[in-house]
Protein backbone atom coordinates (compact mmCIF):
# COMPACT_ATOMS: atom_id res chain seq x y z
CA UNK A 1 0.00 0.00 0.00
CA UNK A 2 1.61 3.82 -0.86
CA UNK A 3 1.81 5.36 2.47
CA UNK A 4 -0.03 8.21 3.00
CA UNK A 5 1.66 12.03 2.62
CA UNK A 6 2.70 12.29 6.44
CA UNK A 7 4.63 9.04 6.39
CA UNK A 8 6.71 9.58 3.20
CA UNK A 9 7.33 13.39 3.88
CA UNK A 10 8.58 11.53 7.79
CA UNK A 11 10.68 8.95 5.39
CA UNK A 12 11.90 12.08 3.29
CA UNK A 13 13.25 13.78 6.71
CA UNK A 14 15.03 11.01 7.94
CA UNK A 15 16.31 10.87 4.17
CA UNK A 16 17.78 14.02 4.69
CA UNK A 17 19.16 13.66 7.51
CA UNK A 18 21.26 10.04 6.81
CA UNK A 19 22.71 11.53 3.94
CA UNK A 20 24.09 14.81 5.24
CA UNK A 21 25.75 12.73 7.36
CA UNK A 22 27.11 10.67 5.01
CA UNK A 23 28.54 13.52 2.76
CA UNK A 24 30.13 15.20 5.95
CA UNK A 25 31.00 12.14 8.33
CA UNK A 26 33.38 9.43 7.96
CA UNK A 27 31.20 7.28 10.12
CA UNK A 28 27.37 7.06 10.40
CA UNK A 29 25.24 5.86 12.60
CA UNK A 30 21.42 6.65 12.38
CA UNK A 31 18.26 5.25 14.84
CA UNK A 32 15.47 6.36 13.50
CA UNK A 33 11.73 5.11 12.49
CA UNK A 34 12.51 3.95 8.70
CA UNK A 35 16.34 3.70 8.54
CA UNK A 36 18.94 2.23 10.79
CA UNK A 37 22.36 2.66 10.48
CA UNK A 38 25.71 1.30 11.98
CA UNK A 39 29.37 3.05 11.01
CA UNK A 40 27.70 3.69 7.46
CA UNK A 41 30.56 4.73 4.90
CA UNK A 42 29.81 6.42 1.72
CA UNK A 43 33.01 7.78 -0.31
CA UNK A 44 34.28 9.46 -2.06
CA UNK A 45 32.73 12.50 -0.01
CA UNK A 46 31.17 15.10 -2.95
CA UNK A 47 33.37 17.86 -4.28
CA UNK A 48 30.65 20.66 -3.20
CA UNK A 49 31.57 21.49 0.41
CA UNK A 50 29.53 20.92 3.36
CA UNK A 51 27.84 18.66 0.32
CA UNK A 52 25.43 19.48 -2.71
CA UNK A 53 22.82 21.38 -1.81
CA UNK A 54 19.80 19.81 -0.86
CA UNK A 55 16.91 21.55 -3.14
CA UNK A 56 12.97 20.58 -2.08
CA UNK A 57 9.80 20.25 -4.15
CA UNK A 58 6.97 22.63 -3.25
CA UNK A 59 3.17 22.11 -4.71
CA UNK A 60 0.43 20.74 -2.34
CA UNK A 61 0.22 21.77 1.33
CA UNK A 62 1.21 24.63 3.85
CA UNK A 63 2.13 22.58 6.78
CA UNK A 64 4.59 19.56 6.71
CA UNK A 65 6.66 20.17 3.42
CA UNK A 66 7.27 24.07 3.90
CA UNK A 67 8.75 23.39 7.61
CA UNK A 68 10.69 20.42 5.97
CA UNK A 69 11.90 22.81 4.09
CA UNK A 70 12.15 25.43 5.99
CA UNK A 71 14.69 22.94 8.73
CA UNK A 72 16.60 21.33 5.82
CA UNK A 73 16.64 23.39 2.54
CA UNK A 74 19.22 25.23 1.15
CA UNK A 75 16.85 26.17 -1.73
CA UNK A 76 13.26 25.49 -2.69
CA UNK A 77 11.84 24.52 -6.73
CA UNK A 78 8.08 25.68 -7.01
CA UNK A 79 5.51 23.61 -8.98
CA UNK A 80 2.61 25.66 -8.91
CA UNK A 81 0.57 27.50 -11.80
CA UNK A 82 -1.06 30.95 -9.90
CA UNK A 83 1.35 33.80 -8.85
CA UNK A 84 -0.80 34.78 -5.99
CA UNK A 85 -0.24 31.38 -4.71
CA UNK A 86 3.89 31.55 -5.20
CA UNK A 87 3.68 34.72 -3.22
CA UNK A 88 1.97 33.17 -0.20
CA UNK A 89 4.15 29.84 -0.37
CA UNK A 90 7.29 32.66 0.08
CA UNK A 91 5.55 34.74 2.80
CA UNK A 92 5.24 31.19 4.59
CA UNK A 93 8.44 30.46 4.30
CA UNK A 94 9.48 32.98 5.64
CA UNK A 95 7.46 32.91 8.55
CA UNK A 96 8.51 29.28 8.99
CA UNK A 97 12.27 30.21 8.00
CA UNK A 98 12.53 32.47 11.11
CA UNK A 99 11.27 29.56 13.36
CA UNK A 100 13.64 27.40 12.60
CA UNK A 101 16.45 30.35 12.79
CA UNK A 102 17.52 29.33 8.72
CA UNK A 103 17.69 32.38 6.23
CA UNK A 104 15.14 32.44 3.92
CA UNK A 105 16.71 35.17 1.69
CA UNK A 106 19.53 32.81 1.34
CA UNK A 107 17.72 30.02 -0.06
CA UNK A 108 17.49 29.72 -4.07
CA UNK A 109 14.21 30.13 -5.48
CA UNK A 110 13.10 28.34 -8.31
CA UNK A 111 9.66 27.57 -9.99
CA UNK A 112 8.57 25.29 -12.68
CA UNK A 113 7.66 26.83 -16.16
CA UNK A 114 6.22 25.84 -19.46
CA UNK A 115 7.53 28.41 -22.49
CA UNK A 116 6.28 28.13 -26.00
CA UNK A 117 7.46 30.56 -28.62
CA UNK A 118 4.23 31.22 -30.58
CA UNK A 119 2.14 34.57 -31.30
CA UNK A 120 -0.81 32.84 -32.45
CA UNK A 121 -2.07 32.94 -28.93
CA UNK A 122 -3.28 36.07 -27.10
CA UNK A 123 -2.88 34.38 -23.62
CA UNK A 124 -1.73 31.80 -21.78
CA UNK A 125 -5.22 30.96 -21.33
CA UNK A 126 -5.85 29.76 -25.09
CA UNK A 127 -2.70 27.81 -24.96
CA UNK A 128 -4.11 25.84 -22.05
CA UNK A 129 -7.24 25.67 -23.67
CA UNK A 130 -5.87 24.17 -27.10
CA UNK A 131 -3.60 21.72 -25.18
CA UNK A 132 -6.49 20.65 -22.89
CA UNK A 133 -8.64 19.78 -26.10
CA UNK A 134 -5.84 18.06 -27.97
CA UNK A 135 -5.29 15.72 -24.97
CA UNK A 136 -6.26 11.71 -25.23
CA UNK A 137 -6.93 12.47 -21.32
CA UNK A 138 -8.39 15.79 -21.35
CA UNK A 139 -9.45 15.46 -17.01
CA UNK A 140 -5.60 14.76 -16.68
CA UNK A 141 -4.90 17.64 -18.71
CA UNK A 142 -6.98 19.91 -17.36
CA UNK A 143 -6.23 18.63 -13.73
CA UNK A 144 -2.47 19.20 -14.65
CA UNK A 145 -2.65 22.84 -15.87
CA UNK A 146 -5.61 23.90 -13.53
CA UNK A 147 -2.91 23.34 -10.19
CA UNK A 148 1.11 22.71 -11.61
CA UNK A 149 2.02 24.54 -14.99
CA UNK A 150 2.49 27.68 -15.26
CA UNK A 151 2.47 28.79 -19.01
CA UNK A 152 4.78 31.85 -20.48
CA UNK A 153 3.36 32.07 -24.28
CA UNK A 154 4.06 34.52 -26.87
CA UNK A 155 7.04 35.75 -29.24
CA UNK A 156 10.62 36.33 -27.32
CA UNK A 157 9.63 39.42 -26.37
CA UNK A 158 6.63 39.10 -24.66
CA UNK A 159 8.21 35.78 -23.18
CA UNK A 160 11.27 38.16 -22.16
CA UNK A 161 8.95 40.54 -20.20
CA UNK A 162 7.23 37.68 -18.32
CA UNK A 163 10.30 36.00 -17.21
CA UNK A 164 11.18 39.26 -15.80
CA UNK A 165 8.00 39.50 -14.06
CA UNK A 166 8.88 36.04 -12.37
CA UNK A 167 11.85 37.49 -11.05
CA UNK A 168 10.56 40.37 -9.52
CA UNK A 169 7.90 37.68 -7.64
CA UNK A 170 11.39 36.51 -6.20
CA UNK A 171 12.46 33.54 -8.73
CA UNK A 172 16.40 33.43 -9.47
CA UNK A 173 15.94 30.56 -11.51
CA UNK A 174 13.56 29.12 -13.75
CA UNK A 175 13.12 25.26 -14.87
CA UNK A 176 12.12 25.63 -18.44
CA UNK A 177 9.80 23.00 -20.23
CA UNK A 178 9.54 23.66 -23.74
CA UNK A 179 7.60 21.20 -25.09
CA UNK A 180 3.77 20.80 -25.70
CA UNK A 181 2.84 18.08 -23.35
CA UNK A 182 -0.20 16.89 -25.00
CA UNK A 183 0.69 18.15 -29.05
CA UNK A 184 0.88 15.23 -31.87
CA UNK A 185 3.94 17.18 -32.79
CA UNK A 186 5.52 17.46 -29.11
CA UNK A 187 9.16 16.34 -30.08
CA UNK A 188 8.95 18.89 -33.16
CA UNK A 189 7.76 21.50 -31.19
CA UNK A 190 9.87 21.25 -28.63
CA UNK A 191 13.41 21.15 -31.04
CA UNK A 192 12.19 24.57 -32.49
CA UNK A 193 11.45 26.00 -29.20
CA UNK A 194 14.66 25.06 -27.56
CA UNK A 195 16.05 26.90 -30.97
CA UNK A 196 14.25 30.11 -30.53
CA UNK A 197 15.18 30.29 -26.79
CA UNK A 198 18.79 29.57 -27.39
CA UNK A 199 18.79 32.14 -30.15
CA UNK A 200 16.65 34.81 -28.54
CA UNK A 201 15.79 34.62 -25.01
CA UNK A 202 18.46 33.48 -23.44
CA UNK A 203 21.12 36.18 -24.67
CA UNK A 204 19.01 38.77 -23.09
CA UNK A 205 19.87 37.63 -19.54
CA UNK A 206 23.27 36.88 -20.00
Amino acid sequence: EFPKPSVRIARLREDIQIMKQLWTREHTDFEGEFYHLEQAVNNPKPVQKPHPPIIIGLIFGRQLMPRLAAEFADGINIYIREDKNCVELFNLMGELCDEYGTDFERMSKSRCVGIHVNEKYKSADDYVAEQINASLYPEFAKHYYGIYEKAIVGSPGQIIEEIKEQEKLGFDELVINPANLFSDKSAEATIREMEIIAEKILPAFE
